[in-house]
């Protein structure tokens, strides 16, 4: 299911869904379903990452804003495209969360509960390793049901 504008605008009245950052071609997991749930995530107007969850059987959604904000570009109003927010639910149902990347540091969270897009850890490592710099990142579901996450690391060559 593609999101459209109409959709972003009655999920959250201030949504960003006509600007670049939150439709980029290279975003390929912002919306994600797990039993009869849709889950995803956009920046909103303030620069906010605003967390959906919408029941299939009801169509009722529910949004949180999350309080994480796009700090590299929370002054200016056009945000670097490449900041893209993407999520994944694994099979317990805890909702992973990646964000705000163009050469910085692993932005990660995990919601507290499963299936709760109302409480969420503070920034935690995934593997404490080739965490410092990365852009595009991705999660992959594999047939197992388990998560794989990719980025690109960036590495200054000339030095």
């Amino acid at each position: 299911m593609t999101i459209t504008y109409d959709m972003f605008k009655k999920l959250h009245d201030s949504a960003m869904a006509s600007a670049p950052i939150n439709t980029q071609s290279f975003i390929v997991d912002n919306l994600t379903t797990f039993k009869n749930k849709q889950y995803g995530a956009f920046w909103d107007g303030n620069h906010q990452v605003i967390v959906f969850k919408r029941d299939l059987t009801n169509n009722q959604i529910q949004t949180y804003q999350t309080g994480i904000y796009n700090q590299a570009d929370s002054t200016v109003s056009d945000p670097n495209l490449h900041n893209v927010i993407v999520l994944a639910v694994d099979e317990d149902g805890y909702i992973h969360l990646s964000y705000d990347h163009h050469n910085y540091p692993l932005n990660y969270r995990r919601s507290n509960n499963p299936e709760d897009i109302t409480s969420w850890t503070a920034e935690i490592s995934m593997t404490g390793q080739n965490e410092g710099s990365l852009t595009y990142p991705t999660f992959i579901k594999r047939p197992s049901d388990k998560e794989l996450f990719f980025f690109d690391e960036y590495r200054d060559l000339e030095t």
